[in-house]
């Protein structure tokens, strides 16, 4: 009956043809696409860093206790870690694809936040990580120079990068090689002698100026004002004149007996490109959506 009435009426079989393949073509159109198509992974890693450990120590100190915490979360398919001197990466999957992947994150954050204080005093880094499809780097930039303080290296990368994330389809824009920057106070040894100034007394001055101490409150009036004592030191001259008192009783400062400038941690990785010393820069994208025209 159906084929009778195609082929006997063609002319509206024809039309409504035609009518389904153009709306078919519309839909293909109007699907979003991506060229790398985001869907959650129910995995986690967690990475954590302490310089100077070895391997075993790594195993045994660290990714052992994370190991036997997250085992104990629901819908756990596999754990499984690799430690290295001074670092160890424990990789959480989950088994169910279809579950909330960010709920499983944040179990995992929880329950190994929980026993932080158990992990080793000297690990410096615990860093945990989603799995995304899209988290390949989509540019890589290298800032070479091999006379550059590593301050105008930071200046440059950090104005880079926010260059970066203005254009709406950056998810993140990270720099790697960079040492961290530190202050460092060199004392003159002849000056302490002469002064007899203790080198230990450098040492408290710095610690007690940079403690953030609550200073209480002062009431005016209707007004009340906080008072602060201390705190993060804003440049190097609130580290130059840090007071001082000489053995004769005398006032000093910082700056009379020791030389403060910047300097940066020591590297635990450095990063060269084509031989030279470099600091790299790379960008990935956000979950981006194109429809085809």
């Amino acid at each position: 009956m159906l084929a009778r009435f195609v082929i006997s009426r063609w002319q509206l079989s024809s039309v409504l043809f035609i009518l389904l393949t153009l709306l078919g073509l519309t839909a293909l159109s109007g699907i979003p696409k991506a060229v790398d198509p985001h869907f959650p992974i129910p995995a986690v890693n967690i990475i954590a860093i302490q310089p100077g450990a070895d391997a075993q120590e790594m195993e045994e100190t660290v990714a052992k206790p994370i190991e036997d915490v997250v085992q104990g979360l629901d819908d756990i398919a596999e754990v499984r870690s690799t430690s290295t001197d001074g670092g160890t990466v424990i990789r959480v999957e989950f088994s169910r694809w279809s579950g909330d992947v960010d709920g499983y994150f944040d179990d995992v954050v929880r329950e190994v936040s929980a026993i932080r204080d158990e992990m080793p005093a000297g690990l410096q880094k615990l860093e945990f990580r989603k799995i995304r499809t899209t988290e390949a780097a989509v540019m890589q930039v290298a800032l070479v120079s091999e006379t550059a303080s590593w301050r105008r290296m930071e200046k440059y990368a950090e104005d880079m990068a926010d260059i970066f994330m203005r254009n709406s389809g950056v998810r993140e824009a990270r720099i790697f090689g960079l040492p961290q920057p530190e202050v460092s106070v060199e004392v003159k040894p002849e000056r302490l002698s002469e002064l007899r100034v203790p080198a230990s007394a450098i040492a408290d001055a710095v610690r007690q100026g940079g403690a953030d101490l609550p200073g209480g409150a002062v009431q005016s009036g209707e007004r009340r004002l906080n008072v602060e004592a201390g705190g993060a030191f804003r440049d190097l001259d609130a580290i130059r004149g840090l007071p001082l008192r000489a053995s004769s009783g005398s006032l000093l400062t910082v700056d009379d007996v020791a030389d403060v400038s910047w300097g940066a941690e020591e590297q635990l990785y450095r990063a060269r490109h084509n031989g030279q010393r470099a600091v790299f820069l790379t960008v990935t994208q956000k979950m981006l959506l194109m429809s085809r025209d």
